[in-house]
């Protein structure tokens, strides 16, 4: 009696993980992941503009492929850009810390073993800009020490996205893709200094 219903109990469990793999095949682009991601681009806040700069990070989400193989998800990251420091005028400088974005994600599904996927994306991305060590000690007034103070901060700012994935199995797959972000501060006196930044990316990614 024993014996069969060990026999039973692993017919249901083989059963299940078949019936599994099979649904996982038909929509490859259901469930959460993580990956690692880096890329090329630049910044350019106000009138100045950071050379090239290689920027590494990680992202996660989840997302779900519908009958009609449209996806929808949700995806969060962290990055960290290595820039060559800028200098802004004659006494300082800026670097960047790990900036954060989250986003929402609308693909489709394409091709024979429906294992292409091309998408956008939209969301919010947080820029955190570096310490700004003075050369010279002077004065600052108001408007300067605001200044100095939103660039030694963080931009949050509108992030738009567009890219490609491959499955490469169930577990594995690669993307290419675009990020766009622009952010606008808003002064006291009426001025606004905008922050721009562009970045193309490849990643990395694992399926759960």
């Amino acid at each position: 009696m024993k014996l069969s219903q060990s026999i039973l109990t692993a017919s249901v469990l083989v059963a299940a993980m078949t019936g599994a793999s099979i649904a996982n095949d038909e929509k490859p682009f259901t469930g959460p992941y993580l990956g690692i991601e880096g890329g090329l681009g630049h910044v350019k806040q106000g009138l100045e503009k950071d050379g090239g700069e290689l920027s590494i990070g990680g992202i996660a989400g989840y997302r779900h492929q519908f009958d009609n193989d449209f996806v929808l998800g949700i995806e969060g990251g962290v990055n960290k850009n290595f820039y060559e420091p800028d200098e802004l005028g004659s006494f300082f400088s800026r670097d960047y810390k790990l900036g954060w974005s989250m986003s929402g994600v609308l693909g489709y599904s394409f091709g024979a073993d429906k294992k292409n996927l091309v998408f956008i994306k939209a969301g919010y991305n947080r820029l955190r800009f570096g310490e700004l060590p003075f050369g010279v000690d002077i004065p600052l007034s108001d408007t300067l020490a605001e200044f100095v103070n939103s660039l030694n901060d963080s931009a949050g700012s509108l992030k738009l996205g567009a890219g490609y994935e491959r499955k490469l199995s169930n577990l594995l797959s690669v993307r290419l893709g675009v990020d766009y972000s622009k952010n606008g501060q808003s002064f006291e006196d009426g001025r606004e200094f905008r922050t721009k930044q562009l970045e193309g990316k490849a990643a990395f990614i694992v399926n759960f």
